[in-house]
């Protein structure tokens, strides 16, 4: 029976299988043994192949004469190992292209800025998308050049000090347990670093509102340690500004050019 027009097969073709109706080509072997297609050349007979093994119901794919993938009687996928313990088992190295649809949110550097040639005043990481994005870190390692300095977190460059609700700032040593900011000063405080030449590390997350679909809440803390005394400091506070989502996140040093050469900046987000 004519299965239709006839494409124009490549001349080299030996074997063309023609059906009017649904066509299948089947092994029957007996469930102890394999069946599989198997490619040959001058040097190596089985050089490459593909096999069912009805003992264990697992299915072989061979390259350059070695096993390269399997999937087992579970429906699991080995990739350079003959058994897989998941869904996918990638036994090796793995480069990723692209996101990956898990079902579950993942945390995702999407963008890094290092100080390098001379020190800055601020960096504004934007293009964000606030409204799919469930949340934002920012971590912070700032090398002050000898200055004491503050690091302010500015979320849509928001200057307006009535937008951002009291911080708490508690710690030991330099900085007084329990000091208290009223918030007539705009920004989120991350880092403070009181002595010259002492260098902050720092992170703030923020997160949606309970209810509320887009980024513009934020609970920020941070883990400061001073290189030369190794203390540690945590702060409290929020950007209140709930009319609008995230979009571009400012991070400042007060004074000017307190973010020093080597200071690095990274954004994470959870999609």
């Amino acid at each position: 029976d004519s299965a239709g027009a006839n494409p124009g097969f490549v001349g080299n073709a030996a074997l063309v299988i023609e059906s009017a109706n649904w066509v299948n080509l089947t092994f029957f072997t007996p469930n102890n043994r394999s069946a599989g297609i198997v490619w040959a050349d001058p040097d190596e007979k089985n050089i490459a192949n593909i096999s069912y093994r009805h003992a264990e119901d697992s299915m072989t794919f061979k390259v350059n004469a070695s096993e390269a993938m399997r999937i087992d009687s579970s429906g699991h996928v080995g990739i350079g190992t003959t058994t897989p313990q998941t869904a996918l088992d990638v036994a090796g190295a793995t480069t990723l292209s692209g996101p990956i649809d898990t079902g579950y949110k993942m945390w995702y550097m999407i963008d890094s800025h290092t100080v390098s040639g001379s020190a800055e005043t601020s960096h504004t990481f934007s293009g964000l998308a606030g409204d799919t994005d469930v949340r934002y870190r920012i971590f912070i390692y700032q090398v002050n050049d000898g200055k004491s300095a503050a690091v302010r977190i500015y979320p849509n460059n928001d200057t307006t000090a009535a937008n951002y609700a009291q911080q708490s700032v508690y710690g030991r040593g330099e900085i007084a347990s329990g000091v208290q900011y009223d918030g007539t000063s705009a920004g989120i405080i991350c880092g403070l670093s009181k002595s010259p030449g002492s260098n902050n590390i720092c992170s703030i997350e923020m997160y949606a509102k309970s209810g509320v679909e887009r980024v513009f809440w934020g609970t920020y803390t941070y883990d400061l340690t001073y290189h030369d005394k190794l203390q540690n400091y945590h702060t409290v506070g929020r950007w209140e500004n709930t009319a609008d989502e995230i979009t571009s996140i400012q991070v400042t040093g007060s004074p000017t050019n307190s973010l020093g050469i080597g200071t690095r900046i990274e954004l994470w987000a959870l999609r």
